[in-house]
């Protein structure tokens, strides 16, 4: 079907790209690289219908096989918050994860040409999806990575895409979604997610908490161990003190299902 898929979200993806996972993450925590900005991590591409996307990839601090984690940005990919998103791969390597920066506007879906989210095609998202998928098979065949072990974390649109893809891959163990919202279309394939964290402002102006509360009410109904997290007067970026809570959060799911 043609048209805009983000139409016919439960919420508008935000017009502004999200504070990533570094961004969340406690100074105490961040060290010399939330002072002085994040190493880059190793540069490869896989390919998708011809298409060459980037992977940034960061090794994980453990001796043995590591889980994986599949990052997703938001909408303006990593030309507006690259350090913070190399910061919070930097700090899950730290933690004995193996995180891989997906450039999925590399792939066939494209980026997005404006400002404007409902130019978003549902062909473009579809596309994005696929790429994510394809960068799953190309993150398990890595050195150091345990095939068996996935997690997806996504910031705004890239959560969005991380939701979809989860619903329709089973090799995703966990899904952690900041700010995003799952697309309509995809919601009869969410009995087949896997246990999702949930994490929203009360206030989001950009995708109505709504959006949140309806995720975790499909879930639930479908039996998919959930858990949303909703902050009180928070809007869509979160204070310092929430961002702390919601980095520590955020660390302990994924702990408790891919460790």
């Amino acid at each position: 079907m043609r048209g805009s898929i983000m139409t016919r979200m439960v919420a508008r993806v935000a017009l502004a790209a999200v504070l990533s996972w570094g961004m969340v993450m406690p100074a105490s925590a961040q060290g010399f690289s939330g002072l002085f900005g994040a190493p880059s991590g190793r540069m490869s591409a896989f390919q998708v219908d011809g298409h060459c996307v980037r992977v940034e990839s960061f090794a994980s601090n453990s001796r043995c096989l590591s889980p994986a984690i599949v990052m997703l940005y938001g909408m303006d990919g990593m030309t507006k918050y690259g350090t913070q998103m190399r910061m919070a791969a930097s700090q899950l390597a730290a933690n004995g994860y193996a995180p891989f920066i997906i450039y999925y506007f590399d792939g066939p879906g494209g980026r997005l040409t404006d400002d404007n989210i409902d130019s978003v095609k549902e062909e473009n998202f579809h596309a994005w999806v696929r790429t994510a998928r394809a960068g799953i098979s190309w993150v398990q065949q890595q050195p150091g990575v345990d095939p068996t072990r996935i997690g997806i974390t996504g910031f705004s649109l890239g959560s969005s895409v991380g939701l979809a893809t989860s619903a329709l891959d089973a090799r995703v163990d966990v899904v952690i979604d900041a700010f995003g919202a799952l697309p309509v279309p995809f919601e009869k394939y969410a009995g087949n997610m896997p246990p999702t964290l949930i994490l929203h402002g009360q206030c989001d102006e950009y995708v109505p908490v709504d959006a949140a509360y309806r995720l975790n009410s499909l879930l639930s109904r479908k039996g998919v161990p959930n858990r949303i997290i909703v902050y009180a007067g928070e809007k869509h970026t979160f204070s310092t003190r929430t961002s702390r809570d919601a980095a520590a959060r955020g660390l302990a799911f994924l702990n408790a299902y891919l460790k």
